[in-house]
């Protein structure tokens, strides 16, 4: 599998293609820009370019029309430091068949990029629904991603409940708004995000020991193996949070 990596990050290209190396898939060419991209990609024909968005000069999404053209055959991958939600419907438009975010854990991210490319498959269930605006949101979250994943998960259980619980709480509390909950079931890692329509991040609040409420990022920092906020396209914000799971 003739592999492109088009990044100015040299340690970012090094990463990937040792990962790729190490995975027995090659051979693996790299390109440090866009215009060096296009070339590598009219010289090897690949199979699969991982692309990134933020390079000098063209940026990933600005080159992407044409290395489809040059390289129609291609599975073409974004892997950027930003968030999904903010390019990955404009990448998929102009010709990209997934988006991986660079904080994947460098122990997921093989398989990350082959799901995306839609070369491999792993026991990935993606869920995804608009809540209403009002507490049975909570509820109805929570049911919707403990079924999703199953009794497989005992050791995630009570701590995906509680955080589940406290995002979807807090969009509903401080942004008056209908939230969207999209969680991501992989073997390895659950990723569960709630988008709402207000664009203020969250910020820690010491918490009133005699009244509910406070608690939320507090949780998150103690419980959630990574979380983070970020302003989405539509002027809204999501915050997310993952668990790696306990594989016995």
């Amino acid at each position: 599998m003739r592999t492109l990596i088009i990044d100015d990050d040299a340690d970012q290209r090094e990463i990937v293609r040792t990962l790729f190396e190490r995975g027995g898939l090659g051979p693996v060419t790299e390109a440090p820009d866009g215009p060096s991209g296009l070339v590598a990609a009219a010289e090897i024909d690949p199979d699969l370019v991982v692309l990134d968005i933020a390079m000098p000069g063209p940026s990933g999404l600005d080159i992407l029309p044409d290395l489809v053209q040059i390289a129609p055959r291609a599975q073409v991958v974004v892997l950027s430091n930003h968030p999904r939600q903010l390019h990955g419907d404009d990448a998929r438009r102009r010709g990209a068949t997934g988006y991986v975010e660079k904080r994947v854990p460098t122990r997921h991210l093989l398989a990350q990029i082959l799901v995306a490319a839609a070369i491999t498959e792993t026991a990935l269930e993606v869920v995804r629904a608009d809540l209403p605006a009002d507490v049975s949101s909570v509820r109805f979250a929570r049911t919707l991603v403990l079924d999703a994943i199953g009794d497989d998960a005992d050791d995630l259980l009570f701590t995906l409940e509680l955080l589940v619980s406290e995002v979807v709480s807090n969009a509903l509390v401080h942004a008056s708004s209908a939230p969207r909950i999209e969680a991501q079931l992989g073997p390895d890692t659950v990723r569960v995000a709630v988008y709402d329509d207000d664009p203020t991040l969250p910020a820690h609040r010491l918490p009133d020991v005699e009244r509910p409420g406070g608690r939320g990022l507090h949780l998150l920092d103690r419980l959630a193996t990574r979380w983070g906020a970020e302003p989405v396209e539509d002027g809204g914000k999501v915050v997310w949070f993952e668990l790696d799971r306990v594989i016995p």
